[in-house]
Formats: structure tokens, C-alpha cells, sequence
């Protein structure tokens, strides 16, 4: 069995009615160095800015303890979802999740109308009217072990996150100067490692579907209570300094799309941004509220339209090309500047249409032990995701969980 799903043109999903509910955590759980999951926060950080004179995220690069680079497996959510209890949704009177997937994947189907030339391949399987959803577990990993530029930039990441965290609440730190010191002191100076992960399970309602998503949180703002309707969760990002216009829409329509989700979908508020040169060294760190991200991108996108009239853009291209590569600034990049920006309502109705599609036109009937695999290959068709069943005995789900 095959089928394919065209992707409607922007302008039609403008205007339709979607609704996302506030994200209500349910549960949440440690990875710690070890890479075992732990049913608690043992690992969860704390944010407090960053000294500036240690501003080199390069620094401790040799020594990186680094995980094995591998999809991530449905394993984590269940396993906490089973030990904690949450099983509610599979008692008869209960209104269970359409799906249980992480919120990266969905964060990748929401950009798909934007972000034509990513794709990606996830598998999905159909157990007692819950679709799961997870990566391929032979997929190759992203990192290049021969490029160590590449490396570097992933690493600067994980620097800054190490930079700018605690292992304790910040206003904890006005109890003592000394403890203050030692610990701010011993995080310049730390290991830097992606192992120890913090984990939050939320559920929440797109339309009429129902999802839980797990999703790693990089920090807290400050000390909170589990009952909080919103948590003070932070996402912490880097990203090349903006230095002109283009950088500016570049950051926008590329990056801060996905800013905007990974955050959004979880109901993570704001977002630290630490803007770097490409000596990889923090120039600037600012603030965005994950909920105003939207406005601020039509409001570059204003700014943009007013500042590149036509007349003006011959001077501009002229004026950029002396200092920069021309390649960078042909007719069809000043085209894109000018171009709409990416609709936070057209993520969201996208994502909800194709996720019916797979609900009620696909995975119908429930069979844990077969599974169907989605595909968005642009290269072979930027308009089209194919979905195509597996077969029997292709499965993924835990045997612990099925029975």
C-alpha cells in the first residue's frame, strides 16, 4: 500500500480555522550521564547569564563528551508515561491521544510548507487507535565525524548551554557570595557533555487532535512549582551574528521558524539567543517571547518592504556586493526579502490537516506489529509526502508496552 499527500498551496491555508490549546505537562524525567533514564529532575539546569569575558564557545572542544548520535527511540516517553502512571487514556471512558510522537517531529511537519528543501523520514504505526510516531532507527546521523568545522558548530551549542546554566536556582545564589562564585566559576571550566538530558511530557489539542509530545528543555528560569499551568522554561539557541538585512531574513525565515515551534508546541515562553562571529565567540544575547515571535517577524517584514523600494535596490545590491560575495546578493535573493514572510497559522493548519490524513485516510486499523513509513524527499518532489506500508513483523513498539 502506497499513497501520497499533496501539500496545499500557501495562500489556502491562510485563512483556515485551527485552534492549539495551552500545553499541559504531564510528566517529566531525567537522562543522566549515564544515559539512563531517571523518573525525576535530577538533571534539570537553571539559567543565569553568561560571563561575556568567557565568550569563546570553541573552548573545551577536545575534551566534548559526546553522545552516540542516534534517532531517538518512543522509548523514553512510554517507559515514564507507564512508571508514573499516566496511562488514563487507555481505560474505555478515557479520551485517548491521536498521537504520541516527540515534538521535533512535529515541529518538521509544521515547517514543511516553508522549509521545502528539508525532508525527512519517519516511521509510524497504528496501537488500539494511538499513532506513534518515531524516526527511523537506521538512520544516519547529521554530524560528519571527518568535518571538525562542522562539529565545532555543533558543539558551540552545548557551550553556551553549559556557559549560561546552574545546577540550582539563581535565587538560591543570594544565599551565599562564595557558593555564587565557586559555581559560576566551575561551569567556565566544566566538561562540556550532551548526555544528561531533562525531559517533559505535554499533552495538547490541535483541533480536534489529541497529542503528546516529549521534548528536552534546556533550563529553567527560576525555581517553580510542578503545579504551574505554564512553567518558566527556557530554550536556549546560538546563531551567526546579523549583520545586515540579509542575515536578517535569512534568521527569520530559515531559523526562527523553528525557533518558534520547538517552543511553541510545548509551551516553552521565551527563548535566549546568543548571536556569534565565525570564529565562533558570543557578540550579543537577547531575549524573545516565544508568543510575540510571529508579530515580530511581520514587522521585519514591513520594515523590509518600506526600506527596499524599487528604486533603492540597485544601490543596495551595489553597496553589499563591495563587501561581500556577489553570489550572495542576486536578484533573486533581494526577491525573498521581499517575499511574505512564514505564517505561524499556515504551520499550524498544515500540520493539523496532514495529521488527518494519516489518522482517518491511512492508518485506520490498529496493528502493532506492522508499520508505514513517511517520506518528504524534495529532490525527487518538493509537493508530495509519501507514506508506504512496511509490512508485517515491522513493528517498533516495546513488547513491554504493547502487552
Amino acid at each position: 500500500m502506497e499513497a501520497q499527500f499533496k501539500i496545499p498551496i500557501i495562500n489556502k491555508l491562510k485563512h483556515v480555522r485551527v485552534n492549539y490549546s495551552q500545553p499541559l505537562e504531564i510528566s517529566n524525567f531525567s537522562v543522566d550521564i549515564n544515559r539512563q533514564l531517571q523518573m525525576d529532575d535530577r538533571v534539570m539546569k537553571y539559567y543565569y547569564p553568561m560571563d561575556m569575558k568567557f565568550n569563546d564557545l570553541t573552548e573545551g572542544f577536545e575534551t566534548f563528551n559526546r553522545k552516540v548520535e542516534k534517532p531517538e527511540p518512543l522509548d523514553n516517553i512510554l517507559k515514564t508515561l507507564k512508571e508514573k502512571n499516566h496511562l488514563t487514556f487507555k481505560n474505555v471512558n478515557d479520551k485517548k491521544p491521536d498521537f504520541i510522537t516527540w515534538r521535533g517531529l512535529i515541529v518538521k511537519i509544521m515547517c514543511v510548507p516553508y522549509l521545502r528543501k528539508n525532508g525527512f523520514e519517519l516511521i509510524a504505526c497504528n496501537y488500539d487507535g494511538i499513532i506513534y510516531i518515531q524516526e527511523p532507527q537506521d538512520k544516519k546521523p547529521d554530524i560528519n565525524e571527518n568535518d571538525i568545522t562542522h562539529q565545532k558548530f555543533c558543539y558551540s551549542g552545548f557551550k553556551f548551554e553549559t556557559l549560561s546554566t546552574i545546577p540550582i536556582p539563581p535565587e538560591e545564589l543570594k544565599n551565599s557570595e562564595e557558593n555564587k562564585l565557586s559555581l559560576l566559576n566551575k561551569r567556565i571550566k566544566d566538561v562540556v557533555n550532551n548526555k544528561e538530558e531533562y525531559g517533559i511530557i505535554v499533552q495538547s489539542k490541535l483541533n480536534d487532535l489529541r497529542l503528546i509530545m516529549g521534548a528536552e528543555v534546556d533550563c529553567a528560569e527560576r525555581k517553580f512549582s510542578h503545579h504551574e499551568s505554564q512553567k518558566p522554561y527556557l530554550e536556549l539557541k546560538t546563531t551567526k551574528t546579523i549583520n545586515n538585512t540579509m542575515d536578517e531574513n535569512s534568521f527569520e525565515r530559515y531559523k526562527l521558524i523553528k525557533f518558534w515551534a520547538q517552543s511553541f508546541l510545548v509551551g516553552i515562553p521565551k527563548i535566549i539567543i546568543a548571536f556569534r562571529n565565525n570564529d565562533l565567540k558570543v557578540e550579543k544575547i537577547s531575549t524573545l517571547k516565544t508568543l510575540n515571535i510571529p508579530h515580530l517577524v511581520n514587522q521585519h517584514y514591513t520594515e523590509r518592504q518600506q526600506k527596499f523600494k524599487k528604486e533603492q535596490i540597485h544601490d543596495i545590491v551595489k553597496q553589499t556586493q563591495d563587501n561581500t560575495n556577489k553570489k550572495n546578493y542576486n536578484p533573486s535573493r533581494i526577491k525573498k526579502i521581499l517575499s511574505e514572510p512564514w505564517n505561524a497559522n499556515v504551520c499550524l493548519a498544515f500540520a493539523e490537516q496532514f495529521l488527518n490524513w494519516i489518522k482517518y485516510e491511512i492508518l485506520q486499523e490498529s496493528d502493532p506489529t506492522s508499520s508505514y513509513t513517511i517520506t518528504f524527499d524534495p529532490e525527487k518532489n518538493k509537493n508530495m509526502i509519501n507514506i508506504k506500508w512496511n509490512g508485517p513483523h515491522t513493528g517498533f513498539l516495546p513488547n513491554w508496552w504493547i502487552n
